[in-house]
């Protein structure tokens, strides 16, 4: 487990760690102001600046904050469903905040899903991409019911009975929506491509198409995403609840449009998490993990994936040690009042960089 301190460090963003203040001509950055708002969220997210003017709390950028989400009502996932990007980012840190006295006069923000190139100066984010180039600070409190709202109560491995493990099927399982990149190596369509009815141990298959044409950067990117879709109609095979998934011994996480939103309670269940290595990171502290030793690591293009199922297959003594590991990092996130002041703490560290 990590320390307080440790954690504040990590979730601080690692490219600000070393610096006294960030100034920045906040009003000047035209790129995030948009009328066009489909256009702020791809892979970046929207951005949005909270403050303060004579005492009166103000919005730059404001028009995103009552956005649905993805074509409407209908394409967002049951979680968050009608929920606009104001409550679901802004409004919960903002309320985070006052419910603990934490006074500010700038509060930017990033809402959405976030894997791109850091091109804000400093922000608040839900995720952000792995390495040490990010100036975004990562929150456990921003779209919080969507990654940390499924997780049973968080206990410490030893009082899971990891003896649940044997009596699950012998199969491989992955469902998930058409969202990340459309095609190309790592992308979901290139699972379910290769392993679709190819191995009666690996059942992969979509949930359900989501259109994100409208919100692509480009006519091409909308081309490519329309023709990626047409293919995936082939690999629709339809929705399995969660609990329906932790019924299978080995359960597969994918990155879509940043993090895997399902891994949190993957790791926390009694199966083992197979998927590559994973490129964003969040509260989860995601890059942390070992390969191996809290997932079993799959290629970038998935194809040792049978290789690594017949290796746990025959080494399950492994396997349960490795579920063990994964339910240990899970832990540390399950003291509600240390989760707080690891927060507070980030959040006044970024605070007192901006200028």
């Amino acid at each position: 487990m990590k320390s307080i301190e440790e954690r504040v460090n990590f979730y601080t963003a690692p490219a600000l760690r070393a610096k006294k203040e960030v100034k920045v001509d906040w009003f000047n950055l035209n790129e995030y102001k948009t009328k066009d708002i489909h256009k702020a969220i791809i892979g970046r997210g929207f951005f949005v600046l909270v403050y303060k003017e004579k005492g009166k709390i103000k919005f730059f950028n404001e028009q995103v904050l009552n956005y649905e989400g993805n074509q409407g009502k209908q394409r967002l996932a049951p979680d968050q469903k009608g929920i606009p990007v104001r409550e679901r980012y802004v409004d919960s840190l903002l309320n985070f905040m006052r419910r603990h006295g934490i006074r500010f006069s700038k509060i930017p923000i990033l809402c959405g899903d976030v894997r791109s190139a850091d091109l804000v100066p400093v922000a608040f984010a839900k995720t952000r991409a792995s390495g040490k180039d990010s100036t975004y600070s990562l929150l456990r409190v921003m779209n919080q019911n969507r990654h940390w709202g499924k997780l049973a109560k968080i206990t410490r491995p030893s009082a899971i009975d990891i003896s649940k493990f044997s009596g699950k099927k012998n199969y491989v399982i992955w469902r998930g929506g058409t969202t990340g990149k459309p095609v190309g190596t790592g992308s979901r369509l290139e699972l379910v491509q290769r392993w679709f009815g190819v191995s009666k141990y690996i059942n992969v298959g979509f949930s359900r198409i989501i259109r994100l044409a409208k919100r692509a950067e480009s006519d091409k990117l909308k081309a490519l995403e329309g023709e990626a879709l047409d293919i995936c109609r082939r690999y629709v095979k339809g929705s399995k609840s969660t609990e329906s998934l932790k019924k299978y011994k080995y359960i597969i996480s994918v990155e879509g449009n940043d993090k895997d939103s399902g891994l949190n309670w993957k790791l926390q269940s009694n199966s083992v998490v197979f998927m590559p290595k994973p490129k964003i990171t969040s509260w989860l502290m995601e890059e942390l993990l070992v390969p191996n030793v809290h997932y079993i690591q799959l290629k970038d293009d998935f194809s040792d994936l049978e290789e690594k199922f017949e290796w746990c297959q025959g080494n399950q003594g492994e396997c349960k040690q490795i579920i063990r590991n994964a339910q240990e990092h899970m832990f540390q996130f399950g003291d509600i009042n240390r989760e707080i002041e690891i927060q507070k703490q980030v959040i006044q560290n970024t605070l007192n960089l901006i200028k």
